[in-house]
């Protein structure tokens, strides 16, 4: 005889400031219990985001906004607002749009000291993309990588993916 178990349930624990700090499987019954603290504090959440909008992830800045009774991502910038109407269901946004876009090949990222967008790419250096030395840089005419050239055997990449030279020590002497 099969016993059809009931679907998952999950539940966020909040903090006094609405963050959230845990994610558990649990029944409601067992929240009710109060044996991992107060019930109250426990809200529930789907893995799938239909419950409460999204899914949480504890201590990433993940909280919950009581007066929609929804969870939402953490806040990526101060200046940030958060805009109901992009799918799924909201989103945190710019004071200002976005001006990059996928069809003409630039991609902007938020300078909240500014809080304006600044273009990143194409890069403004050549990047690699394979570790046999082969060096790409983006084509703005026809919105793909291409081959640039080899690594010279002095150059190398940084870890910010920007090609370096190493530095070159010169000795000045004087004639005696």
């Amino acid at each position: 005889m099969l016993v059809e178990l009931p679907p998952p349930q999950y539940f966020a624990r909040i903090d006094e400031n609405n963050l959230v700090v845990e994610v558990i499987t649990a029944t409601q019954d067992y929240i009710d219990l109060g044996v991992r603290g107060d019930p109250s504090t426990w809200i529930e959440c789907a893995i799938d985001n239909t419950i409460r909008h999204f899914y949480p992830k504890p201590n990433s800045g993940d909280y919950y906004d009581p007066v929609a009774d929804e969870f939402r991502p953490s806040k990526p910038f101060p200046s940030f607002i958060w805009n109901n109407y992009p799918w799924p269901r909201g989103a945190w946004i710019a004071p200002t749009p976005n001006p990059g876009s996928f069809a003409n090949g630039r991609f902007y990222r938020w300078n909240e000291a500014t809080l304006s967008w600044v273009e990143t790419f194409p890069y403004p250096v050549p990047y690699p993309v394979n570790d046999q030395g082969l060096v790409y840089g983006w084509n703005t005419e026809k919105n793909y990588w291409e081959l640039i050239r080899t690594l010279d055997p002095d150059e190398y990449i940084d870890e910010h993916m920007h090609l370096r030279q190493p530095l070159v020590s010169v000795s000045t002497s004087t004639g005696s």
